[in-house]
């Protein structure tokens, strides 16, 4: 195993615990094999370059800035946290969870207010045409599919949804008219 690395197991979860109790960040370039749980705990920043084969749940955290470079393999949870922002190089490969934040906006992501059938935030990163909305991931074009398929036209959520397709639709037609004027 490299240095910074640690895998999946009970015993390191542990340590983890132990580690949290005591020192208010973790260390730089940090790579972690299953899922990282740091809900509740007095942590304050997570390091740059933080990799996560899992999950990471920061619920209820003192985190109020995600690092650059954040790769997360399965969801993300920041309900609850102080988090204004969401960085422009995140990755997140499963759900996105922002309820109880500020985050309203950020300059490659739109966000919702709380809309649809969970009343909560949907999500989507422009730059990699790709929709969070509770356990639905996936691009703007197969979300359009699932809400279609999901509600009748008129139906509360599927117009709400459907404003959300549309404003997300726009922001993209607007990077790509930024670029090309660039």
């Amino acid at each position: 195993m490299k240095k910074n690395e640690i895998s999946a197991s009970p015993r390191n979860a542990e340590a983890i615990a132990e580690l949290r109790k005591y020192y208010p960040s973790l260390p730089d370039n940090l790579t972690v094999g299953g899922s990282l749980d740091l809900r509740g705990t007095q942590i304050t920043k997570l390091p740059d370059n933080l990799t996560v084969g899992g999950s990471l749940d920061l619920r209820g955290t003192q985190i109020t800035k995600l690092p650059d470079n954040l790769t997360v393999g399965g969801y993300l949870d920041l309900s609850g946290t102080q988090i204004t922002k969401l960085p422009d190089n995140l990755t997140v490969g499963g759900s996105l969870y922002l309820s109880g934040t500020q985050i309203l906006s950020s300059e490659n992501w739109v966000i919702s207010g709380e809309i649809g059938s969970r009343n909560d935030n949907t999500s989507f990163d422009i730059v990699k045409d790709h929709v969070y909305c509770g356990c639905f991931t996936g691009t703007l074009e197969q979300f359009g599919q699932k809400v279609r398929a999901s509600y009748k036209s008129g139906h509360k959520h599927r117009t709400e949804y459907d404003e959300f397709i549309s404003l997300c639709k726009k922001a993209v037609a607007e990077m790509k008219g930024a670029k090309k004027a660039a």
